[in-house]
């Protein structure tokens, strides 16, 4: 249940494919293997050959930058490629490569990237954080929490030119760390990291449903409510935050108001399953029972899953009582 409502703080949307296709509709590879481009996981179409036309790093990751604000992936990655191939170090552009495939899903091609990166500089926090961030979704545990805790280290602890240089701010690490607490039943450290993640972006819906589930996992409901309430002020259809507001009233058996809550952004039979299934993980058995039932009466065809949840009731000894429990 924990991983269920937490999450991450992105912000972006999902751009399309980095990977490209030759005209036949095959995917095109590469017989070169040049150390920038080689980290480039498209085609070598036109963008690629484009790209090694640019001269310098910087010239090339300025270009870079331009096919980026017009939304042009491939052309952009491909000279972030060019600018690693001409200057290992260079790692804004590393960043920014590993990044756009994270955006895109290639989750094992950005942790390669960011990993590149810091092997030349291996205090770049945003890298750090980056590569983090991706291990603890791979529940990675000890890694993602060395690199998120020297991620803020070095914030920290920056040099002055090091500060001149990143201006980056790692309000993911903050989150991570507070996801990793939380894990660990440390709330009180859970939410230290959340609060300094809020002081950078205090508007941060992300950042506001982990401090409210932290709380509510701490036994704090009514303050946990209260940031719940403002998090969806922030983003109204916010899912993790609707599923926490509604398991907040199933803790106080608030049943009604839970299905109220739900039934604005579902069906009603499927409201009546989810509570039913919140109802259940909360212990309250004769209730998640009464609404699979509604589930299953309201939606014959909602039958099979319905009647899945009641399986795993049956699993957990509902039914197997006396009668005077039930």
């Amino acid at each position: 249940m924990l991983i269920l409502f937490f999450g991450m703080v992105s912000g972006c949307s999902t751009p399309e494919s980095l990977s490209v296709k030759n005209k036949t509709g095959g995917q095109q590879v590469s017989e070169k293997n040049e150390p920038g481009l080689a980290l480039y996981e498209g085609a070598w179409d036109e963008s690629v050959q484009y790209a090694t036309g640019a001269r310098t790093s910087t010239e090339a990751e300025q270009l870079a930058d331009k096919a980026l604000q017009r939304n042009n992936m491939n052309k952009a990655a491909a000279f972030y490629a060019r600018a690693i191939e001409l200057d290992k170090k260079n790692a804004s552009a590393g960043y920014k490569l590993a990044n756009l495939h994270q955006q895109a899903g290639n989750s094992g091609q950005a942790e390669q990237i960011y990993r590149f990166v810091l092997k030349s500089t291996p205090r770049h926090i945003a890298s750090l954080e980056g590569a983090g961030l991706i291990l603890l979704k791979q529940n990675n545990i000890k890694e993602a929490r060395r690199l998120l805790v020297k991620a803020v280290a070095v914030y920290h602890n920056q040099t002055a030119k090091e500060r001149a240089s990143q201006s980056y701010i790692p309000v993911g690490a903050y989150n991570g760390l507070g996801q990793l607490a939380d894990i660990e039943g440390d709330y009180q450290k859970a939410q230290a990291y959340y609060q300094q993640g809020l002081e950078q972006e205090p508007e941060s819906p992300e950042l506001i449903n982990n401090m409210a589930y932290s709380l509510y996992l701490s036994g704090d409901w009514r303050r946990a409510e209260g940031l719940l309430h403002e998090a969806l002020s922030i983003r109204p259809r916010f899912t993790r935050a609707i599923y926490n507001l509604a398991l907040v009233n199933i803790r106080a058996r608030r049943y009604d108001r839970a299905l109220e809550l739900l039934e604005r952004y579902m069906e009603p039979h499927e409201a009546s399953n989810d509570v039913g299934y919140l109802a259940m993980m909360a212990g309250d058995e004769a209730k998640a029972a009464e609404l699979f039932q509604n589930a299953i009466d309201s939606a014959p065809s909602y039958h099979e899953a319905a009647w899945r949840n009641m399986d795993k009731l049956k699993q957990l000894g509902w039914g197997t009582r006396e009668p005077e429990n039930q």
